[in-house]
């Protein structure tokens, strides 16, 4: 075991990156009163040294961010592959509410555009290009629910890492497709 004296006040387990604060009652603060008390001396406070707890949010915030950039990406659906940023779900939506209300396709309807900009479901009726849409709908909320599973399961894991693991996580790799 080795440890840091912190800038304020306890010390920095080095093994886990831990900053244990002189509490009697805290175990690893007895484990680091006896291990100094064996001849041991700490290192010095490092007044440059991030602390872990701010690495540790630093890495969940790309975490997120990666997660919510990897959302709005287009998603596959049907064999063909369709924007799914804010403005498209968005689209979705409204044209599936307006489907579900009766209202039909909107007037001069061509159809719906992949990512690549080919035309689909422009000779569909209503019910075809209401299922249509749904499906697709369902694609996004689906890649949606694995991207928040795959984050949740990435901050576990970060939890876990210590200082030397966690300055060197990439938060754009691992993510299901």
């Amino acid at each position: 075991m080795m440890y840091r004296l912190h800038l304020t006040q306890g010390v920095i387990d080095l093994a886990t990156g831990d900053h244990i604060m002189p509490l009697k009652s805290d175990p690893r603060w007895i484990a680091y009163q006896q291990w100094v008390k064996a001849g041991n001396v700490p290192e010095p406070a490092q007044a440059d040294q991030e602390p872990l707890d701010a690495i540790r949010e630093r890495v969940r915030s790309a975490i997120d961010q990666e997660r919510a950039r990897r959302h709005g990406l287009p998603v596959a659906y049907s064999g063909a592959v369709f924007d799914a940023d804010s403005e498209a779900r968005e689209n979705i939506t409204g044209t599936i509410a307006r489907l579900v209300r009766g209202d039909g396709l909107p007037a001069g309807w061509i159809g719906w555009r992949d990512y690549g900009n080919a035309m689909h479901w422009a000779t569909s009726t209503a019910a075809d290009v209401l299922s249509a849409l749904r499906g697709l709908s369902s694609a996004i909320e689906d890649r949606k629910q694995s991207l928040l599973i795959a984050a949740w399961i990435k901050k576990e894991e970060i939890a876990a890492l210590d200082r030397a693991a966690l300055e060197v996580y990439d938060a754009t790799t691992g993510w299901p497709t």
